[in-house]
């Protein structure tokens, strides 16, 4: 993994460095500026946030699931999780791909083409996750084969996966909502959205649906969770895209069209 993060570096440095990317590496844009620094930490400690809260979550479902199930349940989310990230994945990619596009046009305020970009980056990861919803959901022993040859791991983890990633079909609003967020510089809405599940919703369910059901319980945790937090991101992003909506109507929020040059007359010279 090491040797992989530096040939990834090494080649991201020569691109920058021979002259062939837009842009380019100056010594006196080195210098930091510290209200962009603001700004970026103002969005970046979302995605901080995230993560850390997504690793505490893991740690204590893990817990949860050794303390109910034992070592074979722990196999058995181990390889459910694996599942849910390649499942998950691509919503995420197209999410994350159609950040840098909704942000200029947000900065541009090209309103329509804001929401195209967001409709079609929605309409597309759903498609994805529902296809992975129907594949996950009516063959998970086909996948968990790939992971284990044991057929009560198995069978295990066949029923574990049905329960955990009913929501899947959900994911892809999550991340766009999520991105939408860190793309048009809403860093209090983004930070909400970024640990809503993990902490406000995941943590507290896993107690609360253990202590009545089990290891069934902590299973149905991530579906109770995503639709919470789905709920509380629709909250959140309905007044915003209302507004792009009513200002996408306006004269300044058509699609961008290329400019319309005017030849100059040149003034006849007069000689005698």
């Amino acid at each position: 993994m090491l040797i992989a993060q530096l040939v990834s570096g090494a080649y991201l440095a020569l691109y920058y460095w021979n002259g062939n990317s837009y842009l380019k590496v100056r010594r006196f844009n080195l210098k930091p500026d510290f209200g962009i620094l603001k700004e970026m930490l103002a969005i970046g400690v979302g995605a901080f946030a995230q993560m850390f809260a997504g690793s505490l979550s893991v740690m204590i479902l893990i817990n949860m699931v050794a303390r109910h199930g034992g070592d074979f349940a722990v196999g058995a989310f181990g390889i459910v999780q694996r599942v849910l990230m390649f499942a998950n994945m691509p919503a995420m990619v197209l999410a994350q791909g159609s950040q840098p596009i909704i942000g200029f046009n947000y900065g541009a305020r090209r309103f329509k083409l804001l929401l195209k970009s967001v409709n079609m980056a929605l309409g597309a990861a759903s498609v994805l996750s529902i296809a992975g919803f129907f594949v996950v959901y009516f063959i998970p022993e086909t996948i968990m084969r790939v992971f284990t040859t044991d057929a009560e791991l198995v069978g295990f983890g066949a029923d574990a996966a049905r329960r955990m990633l009913l929501s899947l079909p959900l994911l892809a609003p999550l991340s766009m909502g999520t991105m939408i967020f860190q793309a048009i510089g809403k860093a209090r809405r983004a930070f909400i959205a970024a640990i809503a599940r993990p902490v406000l919703f995941l943590i507290p369910a896993v107690f609360i649906l253990a202590h009545f059901w089990g290891l069934n319980g902590i299973w149905f945790t991530f579906p109770v969770s995503d639709v919470f937090t789905l709920t509380l991101i629709v909250i959140l992003i309905l007044p915003i895209l209302k507004s792009f909506r009513a200002q996408a109507k306006g004269p300044d929020g058509g699609e961008l069209t290329p400019p319309v040059f005017q030849p100059k007359e040149v003034p006849q010279q007069t000689g005698t």
